[in-house]
């Protein structure tokens, strides 16, 4: 039990969130600090439970709001007294109310991890907006974070980047990264590689590291929108997230095999990042569907229910996917719905992924899927995926410097490209094979990439070939 507290107060420590702000620092009388001591220490139960009620008699009778915002927190986690999520609420508030603004950001964030409640992103918003309004540094990032991504609120860059440079100018570290990356993004803010090179550097000097691997990172997140923006080479596919109107008149239009791309977007769905191939298999059962996914030759099995509004509900079904902006580079995600718009023998539609890691849904992602031997191209939305898998041979495969890369072009095109991408959808190379005729050609190709799995485009005007190479050996 003693170890449990240990791991929960050690938390409370990271977050900064039951030591007094500095408005408190000289106002917190010295009983109080050594009861607040105590329970951060957590040396036993019944220590714990004396502390807490030294913490209470000033809470109750001195009407003290630091004691009120760590009397919240001890009953948000269950420490020196049972979790009590109702009175959690109760003193932070009162906290707030009083003049220590962090309990907001305490309240905010019990809604928005889910802490002893039901995950709930519109009290999460509301809780840190309080703060914001009672001048909290931490709230002013917790909203902007929220406003960023769209939980709980209306997505907004502009709002976010404006509260991030609140908080930049009281040198919070965390408002000053995501305020580089709104600069490095152009999100909410005129693109300007210097302010955002100077606000990830100041973040990084705070001791950061996150912003310190930005820096080393020589593009924004969404340069391939702009990639595919000048040279009209994504094959139909949407360059922003479209509208989804769920349409399955039938449910027997839906089972089958299908192949097609995964596009990934980022939070507002105005900008591509990547894209994957996918395939999909559905089958119908008595209650519901069966079937698997397979995103990079990653096989995900999943049983799913259909609900009236024609969104797939998945019951399971998991999968690790690559993420920017984590150390590790790998979240495990959670299906948690496609919405769909089935059309003759197409689907498209956008996959809802819960993040497991980051616990909270992840950015906006498009399918466009064509059923495998159907001559019916496309979508409702009229999103041609024309021969945009066709097969590209590749011998050999692994290889070690180079490999022969064997192809059908339907058309004379006057520029050919080869594009490489990582495993988290990074571009890590473009190669021009100049103009091709139409028919079958064989080119030999020699990537500078490091050993791995990658994914190979070959793009051809409206005509997009993928297949997966590796790099297996030498140097």
């Amino acid at each position: 039990m003693v170890k449990f507290y240990q791991k929960i107060v050690g938390l409370l420590l990271t977050l900064a969130v039951i030591g007094p702000s500095n408005i408190y620092a000289q106002t917190v009388s010295k009983k109080l600090e050594r009861a607040v001591n105590v329970l951060k220490s957590a040396q036993s139960a019944v220590l714990m439970e004396n502390a807490l009620a030294e913490i209470r008699h000033a809470a109750e009778k001195d009407n003290s709001a630091y004691a009120m915002n760590v009397l919240g927190m001890a009953c948000m986690y269950g420490l020196g007294t049972p979790a009590d999520t109702i009175s959690s609420v109760k003193w932070l508030r009162a906290a707030g109310e009083r003049g220590y603004p962090d309990a907001y950001h305490n309240m905010g964030l019990m809604y928005k991890d889910g802490i002893g409640v039901k995950q709930n992103f519109e009290k999460a918003y509301n809780s840190f907006m309080a703060g914001v309004e009672k001048g909290s540094v931490m709230c002013y990032y917790d909203a902007g974070f929220l406003l960023y991504k769209g939980f709980g609120c209306q997505q907004d860059y502009v709002q976010a980047a404006q509260l991030f440079r609140r908080g930049a100018d009281k040198d919070h570290s965390c408002s000053l990264y995501m305020l580089g990356l709104c600069y490095r993004n152009g999100y909410g803010l005129r693109q300007d590689s210097a302010q955002a090179k100077a606000c990830l550097e100041r973040a990084g000097r705070l001791g950061y590291t996150m912003a310190l691997e930005e820096l080393q990172r020589k593009l924004p997140e969404n340069y391939l929108h702009e990639v595919a923006a000048n040279q009209d080479s994504l094959g139909n596919l949407p360059q922003s997230m479209p509208q989804i109107n769920s349409m399955v008149n039938d449910t027997g239009l839906i089972a089958g095999n299908y192949e097609g791309a995964l596009v990934m977007y980022d939070w507002s769905g105005k900008y591509l990042l990547g894209e994957k191939p996918v395939k999909m298999t559905i089958k119908n059962l008595g209650n519901g569907f069966s079937g698997q996914l397979l995103i990079d030759k990653q096989p995900v099995d999943f049983t799913a229910d259909l609900s009236s509004d024609g969104r797939l509900i998945f019951r399971d079904g998991y999968l690790k996917l690559g993420e920017r902006y984590l150390n590790s580079h790998a979240v495990r995600y959670r299906l948690d719905y496609a919405r769909l718009d089935v059309w003759e023998n197409s689907i498209a539609g956008q996959l809802g992924l819960y993040s497991l890691t980051l616990n909270e849904p992840e950015r906006p992602m498009y399918i466009d899927l064509k059923r495998e031997g159907s001559s019916t191209l496309g979508s409702a939305q009229g999103l041609s995926s024309q021969n945009r898998n066709d097969r590209i041979s590749i011998s050999p495969n692994p290889f070690d410097h180079q490999f022969v890369a064997e192809f059908v072009l339907r058309m004379d095109v006057s520029h050919v490209e080869a594009r490489i991408f990582n495993q988290a959808s990074m571009l890590v190379e473009r190669i021009s094979l100049g103009p091709m005729s139409k028919g079958s050609h064989r080119v030999t190709i020699s990537p500078q990439v490091g050993n791995g799995e990658y994914i190979l485009n070959i793009r051809a005007g409206e005509q997009v070939l993928r297949t997966i190479i590796i790099k297996k050996g030498g140097s």
